[in-house]
């Protein structure tokens, strides 16, 4: 059932349209300069102090915005971190739809909505007396270049944040914790020759069995973090030996200080398997670190007085990056729409969400420039 916005009050109305114009520019690849929604962006933050297109190493365009104040020798700030871009699904993209209280598009909830938030309260956010900083990078979904590139930006600025609301989806929840992500793309080399003669050969399809073996014995122990194989690829024809096996790593762990003891133990699993038979090569990507606890006790009488549920996210976000540069024990992920929905084809974020989202935000912004200013 198609919902009617227009019937709903003024306010409804214009975060919603906000949210469909930016959902329907397409944002999965080649965010440079001259892309759609870096123009829409800027046009929409024409009114406030200061605007930075901000380049990462491929040349992708990241916006650094100064809100309301000017971008240079910020201590004690507020910093609103966001990204523009969304996964590629690899089907047609589709125009943002609003059907039974909610709103389908990709990047509706990841994290469209967070920046539709901002935007819908730019003219009070103008009116806080606390410098607010807004980051908005094109490759999160990615490389995770863009927030490193802000954070170098940010250093050589003498920018400080106080306070970090990273707005990945939350469902209007506190999360003071996140897994970090690291991607290994592992190839083991075997010998070719016929199927009919394998003992002539080195089966890496084989050998990558073992090691897979090994990598399950790693997973079953671990707490709060998980190892999965996302991708594998080997072999050329039926009646041939395979001299090559790929696969991909997906690792996702919990604390910073078991990164280097994974490594090891991955190390050790190939070179048991592999040693003086066959080789294996081990490419390490992305290498962002966990979002770990930290005790901030403004965000959680804030969360107790809003009766704001504590939560701890699964995926991965720019807090760990972020945590690693400022030392402010004040960052949180607070964002709208459920992360049980995003990266697929039916995405979506419920209105009443949106709503109660944008309300909270100011609410904490407020919160937040009144106990600078008491």
């Amino acid at each position: 059932m198609e919902y009617n916005i227009k019937n709903q009050s003024k306010k409804i109305y214009n975060i919603v349209k906000i949210l469909k114009d930016i959902v329907n520019i397409a944002s999965f690849k080649n965010i440079n300069n001259e892309h759609k929604i870096i123009k829409y962006l800027i046009k929409q933050f024409t009114i406030c102090k200061e605007i930075v297109v901000v380049e990462s190493e491929q040349g992708n365009a990241n916006l650094l915005i100064g809100i309301n104040t000017q971008l240079k020798d910020l201590n004690d700030c507020i910093l609103l971190s966001g990204h523009i871009d969304t996964v590629n699904l690899g089907i047609k993209f589709k125009k943002c739809e609003v059907i039974d209280n909610k709103i389908y598009g990709l990047g509706a909830p990841d994290m469209k909505s967070f920046i539709a938030s901002i935007i819908y309260n730019l003219e009070k956010l103008l009116k806080i007396r606390t410098p607010l900083v807004l980051s908005l990078t094109s490759d999160e979904e990615t490389k995770f270049l863009g927030i490193k590139a802000f954070l170098n930006e940010l250093i050589k600025r003498n920018i400080k944040p106080n306070l970090v609301i990273v707005g990945e989806p939350t469902d209007v929840k506190f999360s003071f914790s996140n897994k970090g992500a690291t991607w290994f793309t592992c190839s083991i080399f075997g010998k070719q020759c016929h199927a009919s003669t394998p003992d002539l050969g080195i089966n890496a399809i084989q050998k990558t069995v073992e090691i897979l073996s090994g990598i399950n014995t790693i997973n079953k122990k671990l707490v709060d973090s998980s190892l999965t194989v996302t991708k594998i690829n080997g072999g050329e024809l039926g009646n041939m030996v395979p001299e090559k096996c790929m696969f991909k790593l997906d690792i996702r762990l919990s604390k910073v200080k078991d990164i280097e003891n994974i490594k090891s133990k991955l190390f050790s699993i190939f070179t048991n398997v592999c040693e003086n038979i066959c080789d294996f090569n081990i490419e390490a990507s992305k290498l962002t670190p966990p979002f770990e606890k930290r005790n901030s006790k403004f965000l959680k009488n804030f969360a107790i007085s809003n009766n704001i549920d504590l939560i701890e996210s699964s995926f991965t976000t720019e807090a760990g990056v972020i945590q690693q540069t400022f030392c402010t024990s004040n960052i949180v992920i607070f964002g709208p729409g459920n992360a049980h929905s995003i990266h697929s084809e039916n995405e979506y974020i419920e209105i009443d969400n949106l709503k109660s989202y944008s309300n909270l935000l100011m609410d904490l912004i407020k919160a937040h420039d009144k106990h600078n200013y008491i």
